[in-house]
């Protein structure tokens, strides 16, 4: 993990974990782990258009905020 990823064992929903990279929770950062996306299909959240979840696809949704949480 660097500095641009989350803290490796960080509680999912921390401040800590955050991918600084696509400014999303690292507990769901699909383009970091491409094993999570699965999970996003099955309850489907996913948009194939943007190969991401539609919940964090700002193209589809620009009204979406994704923050991350403070300290």
């Amino acid at each position: 993990t660097g500095a641009q990823h989350g803290k490796a064992g960080a509680a999912p929903g921390s401040h800590d974990d955050w991918c600084a990279e696509h400014a999303v929770p690292e507990s769901k950062c699909t383009r970091c782990d491409a094993s999570l996306i699965a999970a996003f299909k099955a309850t489907k959240d996913w948009c194939a258009e943007h190969g991401l979840p539609e919940s964090q696809c700002l193209k589809c949704n620009p009204d979406v905020k994704i923050e991350r949480p403070p300290r």
